[in-house]
């Protein structure tokens, strides 16, 4: 289980010996659009920007050393919070043996959007966590004026991807709404056109993906478990946008990078009664019963994509999957959740700033 662009699929669903015998997350306000000339200026200088990395990463590795979402909520939110916790608990499932990934806040690049409207959004690029090999997307959001920047979501990067050049931090890039109709899709089309594709590569829509690893990934390991698990069960792979979200910078081609949270799930279910259908892998730890499914297993995931979205002019109109980051968000068993579900958003309820003002700078900057 890990945010690399490999699926949970392969780790948690490993077919074991197999026969056919007789034996919500926190909801951020959504962006209005407005004209480029009511743009403020940039809403986080360099300064104050690392200044928030730094706080975010302290606080993450806080929360690390404890395996405690609770304190993550100061500075991480959002679908970040949720598959933060969702490692803590995959951590605690397994005794220990499966700890969260490794990130990196350290930046080569940031990103900063200039809209006075909330959300305000910015993003980095992170330099290469210990024990990986590839950066981060990191994207930074502020729900209200009186909310620090907090950690929204990381993405990591696939192999050879160059992040699209937006506005420089002096300038600041625009924030595009989910609805932005100046794209060759909104964000929230996006989104729900990538899920599908992931479910059903087949799907009729009228978008055009350029081939990407996870996708391909995801389609390929599902056939290979349809095939293992054939002589006694079937499985299948759905998938659906999650309605938190996108956030969404402006590139200076007039596209826009398109930060969004899928939820996939993979399920394994036992057809041949009288067959002998076992999993592996992780999921065996988790069911506890050596992997043996009586009825149907399922494998839950919040995968956090990034993408480059064209204008709606653009002469190639081809929307480019910038990188991916999958989490085991769940686990279940016949129905019944073998891993505790994500529950509430560590950041749900009040603000974090307690009715204070925030810290980052003038009007949460």
């Amino acid at each position: 289980m890990s945010r690399r662009t490999n699926s949970v699929l392969a780790a948690l669903l490993a077919i074991g010996a197999l026969s056919a015998c007789s034996d919500e997350p926190e909801d951020l306000p959504t962006p209005e659009a407005e004209e480029a000339t009511d743009r403020g200026g940039p809403i986080l200088d360099d300064d104050t920007m690392q200044a928030v990395l730094e706080d975010i990463a302290a606080t993450v590795d806080e929360a690390d050393a404890a395996q405690d979402p609770s304190l993550l909520s100061d500075r991480v939110m959002g679908p970040a919070a949720r598959l933060r916790s969702a490692e803590y608990r995959i951590a605690d499932a397994t005794d220990g043996a499966i700890q969260p990934d490794p990130l990196s806040l350290d930046t080569q690049v940031s990103i900063v959007g200039s809209s006075p409207t909330y959300p305000r959004v910015a993003m980095a690029v992170s330099e290469i966590p210990d024990g990986e090999n590839l950066p981060l997307l990191l994207t930074l959001a502020t729900s209200d004026v009186r909310d620090n920047f907090r950690l929204w979501s990381w993405v990591q990067l696939f192999p050879g991807v160059t992040v699209p050049e937006t506005l420089s931090p002096e300038i600041g890039a625009e924030t595009i709404s989910s609805d932005d109709d100046s794209l060759v899709a909104t964000p929230d089309e996006v989104v729900a056109a990538y899920a599908e594709l992931i479910a059903d590569p087949e799907a009729d829509h009228d978008l055009i993906f350029l081939r990407d690893d996870f996708r391909y990934e995801m389609f390929s390991q599902t056939a290979e478990l349809n095939s293992a698990v054939s002589a006694a069960g079937t499985a299948t792979l759905s998938a659906e946008a999650i309605d938190d979200g996108p956030l969404a910078l402006q590139t200076v081609d007039g596209g826009a990078i398109v930060v969004g949270v899928i939820e996939t799930t993979t399920t394994v279910t036992k057809t041949d009664e009288d067959g002998t259908l076992n999993v592996g892998g992780i999921f065996a730890d988790l069911l506890g019963n050596d992997g043996t499914v009586e009825n149907e297993v399922q494998a839950v995931a919040e995968v956090s994509v990034a993408f480059y979205v064209p204008p709606a002019d653009a002469e190639d109109a081809s929307i480019e999957v910038l990188g991916a980051t999958s989490v085991l968000s769940e686990a279940l068993a016949n129905g019944e959740s073998v891993v505790l579900p994500s529950g509430e958003s560590a950041t749900d309820g009040e603000s974090s700033s307690d009715g204070e003002a925030a810290t980052d700078g003038e009007s949460a900057s």
